[in-house]
């Protein structure tokens, strides 16, 4: 296993990752075309938000290396607040600009923590794991292996317990920590990579694969998503591995497209889902309309562009 290529093409490949794993996010949500091969990503796009969450997880760890933990709070804030207000705000002007238009915009579920862009599951939980990275920094640091049990333990107890498969529940908390945690623990202690570790790591992935074909429409049942997520969370390394391998045979024209995509990865998240919603509403929920997909992912894109765009200036 070469360690330092797999952690060289991370660094290189990161902005890559991020746009293949958004796009595998925006075609989850979509509900316009449901034919396979899009069928896939009705089962599997939702992989993208751990590949997010383990990249974070090892992005944090630099940042915290790097700079005192005042710092890395204001960083934290600057990258995730102007964004989050921003297409907060922009998603409830036109929500109540439709509303006086069209009847039915409850169809676009806002609600009042809108502006802030908090009645995004993803965005609570990655704040809750940002306030929280320092203490896990700390405690992977000086017991590694104990800290990995415990947040391994709390999600078990978590997923047979207490789950809801609610994104208003916080019981999502502890269902995404391990990768998190995991993204840490990998940049971290970078030893702990190796041939054997890879090959367990893409045997968990396996194993998840199986689990989500074999139940699909069922997958939210307890116990076959418990198995699932613990699964993915111990594969995500595999899957980020197989990741770089295809990225790397994406000819250079399509990889600059995906790329840039990545860097505004947040900001499509943001709007996406709200995009969908007015699209159907518009226009109708037409289903197998390739045409009202593409345009609301050109859309998505737009908006999330001209957002990254106001945004960067306001930080300058």
């Amino acid at each position: 296993m070469d360690k330092e290529r797999f952690f060289k093409d991370i660094s290189e490949y990161r902005s890559a990752m991020m746009g293949l794993a958004i796009i595998a996010i925006v075609l989850f949500h979509q509900k316009f075309v449901k034919d396979f091969p899009l069928s896939i990503f009705q089962y599997y796009g939702y992989w993208g938000v751990d590949v997010f969450l383990l990249l974070s997880g090892m992005g944090l760890v630099n940042s915290l290396h790097k700079n005192s933990i005042r710092r890395y709070y204001q960083r934290r804030i600057m990258r995730l607040a102007p964004s989050c207000i921003l297409c907060g705000v922009l998603k409830c002007t036109v929500f109540l600009l439709l509303g006086a238009f069209i009847t039915g915009t409850d169809q676009l579920l806002l609600n009042w923590l809108s502006p802030l862009s908090l009645d995004l599951w993803y965005i609570r939980a990655i704040l809750v794991y940002y306030l929280i990275s320092p203490l896990l920094y700390k405690y992977l640091r000086k017991s590694p292996w104990l800290t990995m049990a415990a947040i391994l333990l709390l999600f078990t107890v978590n997923e047979l317990f207490f789950r809801i498969h609610d994104s208003n529940s916080p019981t999502w908390i502890p269902e995404r920590l391990p990768i998190f945690a995991i993204g840490m623990l990998l940049m971290m202690r970078k030893d702990i990579l190796s041939a054997r570790t890879m090959a367990l790591s893409i045997g968990f992935l396996l194993l998840a694969i199986g689990i989500v074909a074999i139940y699909r429409e069922n997958i939210y049942s307890y116990l076959p998503w418990a198995a699932h997520m613990f699964a993915l969370a111990l594969g995500t390394i595999g899957m980020i591995w197989l990741l770089m391998l295809l990225i790397r045979y994406i000819p250079r024209s399509l990889l600059s497209p995906i790329q840039w995509i990545g860097t505004v990865s947040l900001e499509i998240y943001l709007v996406h889902e709200f995009v969908f919603g007015v699209v159907r509403l518009m226009l109708g929920n037409q289903y197998n309309s390739l045409y009202l997909l593409l345009l609301s992912i050109t859309l998505s894109i737009l908006i999330a562009y001209l957002c990254k765009w106001t945004t960067d200036r306001i930080k300058r």
